[in-house]
């Protein structure tokens, strides 16, 4: 069941209609002011759409005849990786570390070579999980009791939410 709260200020079923009809009234302004929204989003994002793709690809193709610029000529940079302009600076940056294969190679063939190497077992893992659609499945099933579970640790828990679904135009549901 949903979390109980503590006050309201309606007291009848009466009161509880009226309430309902307002919200359903205000929702409705709100979903048309949102969909005037969104089409004002689409009208903007249409007109600057054409002058914001041209100005990217100038800007792209400006950066790449930099970078081009910079790799042909590194020895400008002197020992940093770093060349101080007019307008600003342009360098390199050295990225994070990180393991990668060789080309070629298959990710099948270094675990086998990695995994018979003593030395080298310690640079393998194992990923050990519970099996929670299983255990909700066997608990469902009648498998596992809430015993059972209880004895591990663990508990079976449903949550539940209020909903509100005003009728659609022309009546109830």
């Amino acid at each position: 069941m949903a979390k109980k709260p503590t006050k309201t200020t309606i007291s009848t079923r009466e009161q509880l209609e009226g309430v309902f009809g307002e919200y359903c009234s205000i929702l409705i302004e709100y979903n048309k002011q949102q969909l005037s929204l969104e089409e004002q989003i689409t009208e903007l994002r249409t007109k600057y759409e054409a002058p914001l793709t041209e100005l990217k690809r100038q800007v792209d193709e400006l950066y790449n005849d930099m970078m081009a610029w910079a790799s042909l000529n590194l020895g400008e940079f002197g020992d940093k990786k770093r060349l101080d302009l007019i307008h600003g600076s342009i360098g390199f940056r050295s990225g994070t570390p990180a393991v990668k294969q060789l080309t070629g190679v298959k990710v099948e063939y270094t675990l086998g070579l990695v995994q018979t190497d003593p030395d080298l077992q310690i640079y393998t893992r194992e990923k050990v999980e519970l099996d929670k659609e299983r255990i909700l499945g066997d608990f469902q099933g009648g498998k596992l009791t809430v015993e059972d579970l209880r004895k591990v640790g663990l508990r079976i828990e449903r949550q539940e939410s209020f909903y509100v679904s005003p009728a659609k135009e022309g009546g109830g549901e």
